[in-house]
């Protein structure tokens, strides 16, 4: 059954074109700077370490930048010598701050935002399947097959066109069990982190419901409860 499920779910974990396979992706859901001259994205993210292990530390560099709509947060992966290296992360005691301005949003603006996202859980897409809010894929680890341990790289475009494929399956799932009048199947919201493992660091941190749903559905949907759980996810 797992096998199965693997060889039906394989077009929704595509290979990198070096042979890595992906197996987690680490994800955060995001707010929106309220300042007045930034709008910036805010990444909710507790932590900006991937990997502490000694021989292997890896670690998120937040770059803030602007294009044509404004401000922007990119990042890069890289090898930190100490802890002073690594940024803080956006979010403490429920507040976010901005990486572009270092505004401050309060609580109740962060919930505010997260509860008019529905929990912020789900990437947003427009009509040709390009992200346009919510949830945000921060990095992926891959295992390869000419070099041992966990391997962390920047998300892709195609990173993301699978995640709006699971979510486009999922319509018709959905849509497959209306007409024989049963339930509609797992709200994309309300489901844990998307791949084949566990939550990210930051998702997990901040409890409730995880981003990346979409995966997550699918391959609840395709596997027994026994086969879902996969491997202890540990990121370090």
């Amino acid at each position: 059954m797992k096998k199965a499920a693997e060889i039906e779910l394989a077009e929704f974990y595509p290979p990198d074109k070096d042979g890595a396979k992906p197996i987690t992706y680490l994800w955060a859901r995001t707010v929106r700077c309220e300042s007045p001259n930034c709008g910036a994205e805010i990444p909710l993210v507790r932590s900006f370490w991937l990997c502490k292990k000694e021989k292997r530390k890896r670690a998120l560099r937040p770059l803030p930048g602007r294009d044509a709509a404004g401000p922007t947060v990119g990042f890069e992966i890289f090898e930190p010598t100490t802890e002073k290296d690594v940024s803080t992360g956006t979010v403490s005691r429920a507040k976010a701050t901005c990486v572009c301005c270092r505004t401050v949003l309060p609580p109740e603006r962060v919930r505010a935002q997260l509860h008019a996202q529905r929990g912020g859980a789900d990437t947003v897409f427009d009509a040709n399947g390009h992200r346009t809010g919510g949830a945000r894929m921060l990095a992926v680890v891959t295992l390869r097959t000419d070099a041992g341990g966990r391997h962390y790289r920047l998300p892709t475009d195609a990173d993301y066109a699978a995640v709006w494929k699971a979510q486009q399956r999922l319509k018709v799932i959905a849509a497959v069990k209306r007409a024989d009048g049963g339930d509609e199947g797992p709200t994309l919201g309300r489901v844990r982190r998307g791949g084949k493992g566990r939550s990210s660091r930051a998702g997990r941190r901040r409890g409730g419901r995880r981003p990346g749903g979409s995966l997550g559905v699918l391959l609840d949907h395709r596997l027994p409860r026994r086969a879902r759980a996969g491997p202890p996810q540990n990121h370090q």
